[in-house]
């Protein structure tokens, strides 16, 4: 059976630890600059702001919402594991589409192989 040559850094394990660094990464930047905005702004203006953001009641339970009120950074705490889920599906999506999910260790070693042999030949 032909293996078809891919980049191993679409196999479906690599992919979903990049995503996870992606999303690690998106949401430290998120914390830091949600608490360098309110550090800054925070100590003017002490009173909060209230922002009222309309769901559907499918939408509450699918977020797994268990109170009307919410924290902007449990808000964004939430956004940021949606989307990275999202990401994820739609990783395994093309991981399946193109075959990739079902290789086997041995397989992907070999594709590994493969790229950084023909890497080397090209320099």
């Amino acid at each position: 059976m032909p293996v078809t040559r891919t980049s191993p850094s679409t196999h479906p394990r690599r992919c979903w630890l990049r995503l996870t660094q992606i999303a690690t990464a998106r949401e430290t930047s998120m914390r830091l600059a949600t608490n360098r905005f309110l550090g800054k702004f925070g100590q003017l203006h002490k009173p909060m702001k209230t922002l009222t953001i309309s769901i559907s009641d499918v939408e509450y339970s699918k977020f797994g919402l268990k109170s009307d009120k919410l924290a902007f950074s449990d808000f964004l705490d939430l956004v940021s594991q949606k989307l990275t889920r999202q990401n994820l599906d739609k990783c395994l999506e093309l991981a399946d589409k193109y075959g990739l999910s079902t290789l086997t260790m041995d397989e992907i070693t070999g594709e590994v192989r493969t790229v950084r042999r023909n890497a080397k030949n090209r320099n």
